[in-house]
Order: C-alpha cells, then structure tokens, then sequence
C-alpha cells in the first residue's frame, strides 16, 4: 500500500479534474465511480468536487442494479 500526502492528494486530484473537464464533464454533471476499499477512489471524490461535478459511488455489494440503474433518472422536482 502506498502512503499519499496532502500534496499527493492536491495534485492527483486536480489532474482528475482536468481530465474531466477535457472529457466535458461539468458543474453538476454526475460522475459514478466503482471501485473497491482502495485510495483512488477519495482522488476521484476530490477530483469531481473539484470539477463542480456531483460525485456518486457505487458499491459492488449491492449488485449489478445500481449500476444500470440511474436513480435520479425518474426523480421528481423534489427529490
């Protein structure tokens, strides 16, 4: 396992950022991420608030069903 500084963390999460935003990702576009119990996916986390983007993980525990599944999809002005 490999020990990440707050440095680290800036600057690997601000290169996520810039790849979504090269990729045309916005504010308030969704990014879902799967991944397991490892480092990455706080940079993704960080990278996405960063982007002004709404981070949303998915848990493998769960199924295959959150991830075909978007549940804002038929969500309701008050949801």
């Amino acid at each position: 396992m490999r020990d990440y500084t707050y440095a680290d963390l800036a600057a690997l999460s601000s290169r996520f950022a810039n790849v979504l935003r090269a990729l045309g990702v916005g504010k308030g576009d969704r990014v879902y991420v799967l991944a397991g119990r490892i480092p990455e996916p706080y940079v993704t986390a960080l990278g996405t608030l960063k982007n002004r983007s709404v981070f949303s993980p998915l848990f493998s525990a769960f199924g295959p069903d959150p991830i075909r599944l978007d549940p804002l999809d038929n969500c309701t002005s008050s949801c």
